[in-house]
Formats: C-alpha cells, sequence, structure tokens
C-alpha cells in the first residue's frame, strides 16, 4: 500500500510525480495499492467549511476548494477539465449542505 496526500498531491506537477512512483514500482512487478487522500491544504478547508456558520463564508470556502481542484485537473489535462461538471455539483452540495446545517443551528 502506498498512500499520497498533501504536497505530493498539491498540484499537477506533483500528481504526475506520484503517479510515476505508482507507474515504476507496478513495472518492476512490485503489487501497489495506491491510497490518495486530500490535496495540500483541502484537509484544513474542509473543516474550516464544516465549523462555519457563516453561509457566505461557507460559500467562498466551497469555491476556493472547488477552483482549487478545478485548476489542477486543468493543468493536468492542459485543457478543459473533464471533470468541470462533477467539481460544480458538489460545489453546490457543499453550500447546500454548509446552508441547511446553519439554518438548523440558529
Amino acid at each position: 500500500i502506498m498512500k499520497f496526500g498533501g504536497s505530493s498531491v498539491g498540484d499537477a506537477e506533483m500528481i504526475c510525480k506520484t503517479a510515476d512512483i505508482i507507474v515504476d514500482q507496478f513495472n518492476k512487478g512490485i503489487g501497489v495499492i495506491p491510497v490518495v487522500s486530500a490535496m495540500k491544504g483541502v484537509t484544513d478547508q474542509l473543516l474550516h467549511l464544516a465549523e462555519t456558520k457563516d453561509i457566505s463564508e461557507g460559500e467562498r470556502l466551497a469555491n476556493e476548494i472547488i477552483v482549487y481542484h478545478y485548476s489542477v485537473s486543468r493543468d493536468l489535462f492542459k485543457r478543459t477539465t473533464p471533470v468541470a461538471g462533477e467539481l460544480r455539483e458538489l460545489r453546490n452540495k457543499l453550500i447546500i449542505d454548509v446552508g441547511g446545517r446553519n439554518m438548523t443551528q440558529e
């Protein structure tokens, strides 16, 4: 098992290096089970998002997370990212979750 997260998957260049490590091990005949966790800074952003009670702050944080992922995805694919729709859907769910939680906590 090889676990990667944080700065090792923090941008397109690092994701490519991480993929190269996995492929290299595989090509050497080593059984590889890659596990990937959050990109650099995203866990902290998600925790902050989960704790916020301000809907506009929640929207701002959700947008930051999505823009970060969109940017890295675009850099990986060198064009419009094929996951743009999924990222927009995730952003909307994050905002709805923050809004719904805030309404029930007031």
